[in-house]
C-alpha cells in the first residue's frame, strides 16, 4: 500500500536518488493508498522511470514481479511483511530497511540487503550493486525461495499457530 507508515515519502526520495545515479533506470511502484496522490505527483518529473500502477489484481502480480530484477521496500510498519515474502518466493533480491519485522526473514548478503532506517545512500547503493550484478542478485533470489520454502510453508506457519493456541488454552 503507499501509505505515509509504509514509508510512501522514503520511497519517492529512494526514487530521486536511484534515477539519479542510474538515468535509464526502470521502478514499478504497485499499490494505492491515502498518499498515492502524493507519491505520484512527487514522481511526475520522471515518466521514463517510474510506473505507478495503482490498484492491481492479485492475478496480475505475478507478471510485475517477472519483469523486476530487485525488490525495494521503504515500509516503516509490517506484521508479516507480505509483498516482501512475496517478491522472495518469485526469487527476486530484496532490499529494506533494517527493521526487526525482516529481521529473520532478509538475512543480509544471502537473502537480500538490510540498510539502516533512512540509510538513503546505503540502500540505494545496494540496490543500485544488485542490478549491477546479476549472478549475485540471481543468487540471492534462488537463497530467498528456499528460505521461504524452509521456514515460511503454510504447513510450518499453521503448525506453529497451533502450538501458541496449544500453549495459552486452559490448564
Amino acid at each position: 500500500r503507499i501509505e505515509f507508515r509504509k514509508g510512501s515519502r522514503a520511497m519517492v526520495k529512494l526514487c530521486h536518488q536511484l534515477i539519479a545515479i542510474k538515468s535509464d533506470l526502470k521502478i514499478c511502484i504497485v499499490g494505492y493508498g491515502d498518499d498515492y496522490e502524493w507519491v505520484k505527483n512527487a514522481l511526475v518529473a520522471y515518466p521514463n522511470n517510474v510506473l505507478i500502477t495503482g490498484k492491481v489484481p492479485f492475478s496480475e502480480m505475478i507478471d510485475y514481479y517477472n519483469r523486476s530484477h530487485v525488490y525495494a521496500s521503504t515500509s516503516y510498519y509490517e506484521g508479516l511483511p507480505g509483498t516482501c515474502l512475496e517478491a522472495m518466493a518469485m526469487q527476486l533480491p530484496v532490499v529494506v530497511w533494517d527493521f526487526l519485522f525482516y529481521r529473520d526473514l532478509v538475512v543480509e548478503g544471502e537473502t537480500g540487503c538490510l540498510a539502516l532506517p533512512n540509510d538513503f545512500d546505503g540502500m540505494a547503493s545496494k540496490v543500485i550493486g544488485l542490478l549491477t550484478n546479476p549472478q549475485l542478485a540471481a543468487k540471492m533470489g534462488r537463497n530467498s525461495r528456499a528460505l521461504l520454502e524452509q521456514d515460511y510453508g503454510w504447513g510450518k506457519l499453521a503448525s506453529e499457530v497451533l502450538n501458541v493456541f496449544k500453549n495459552v488454552g486452559p490448564k
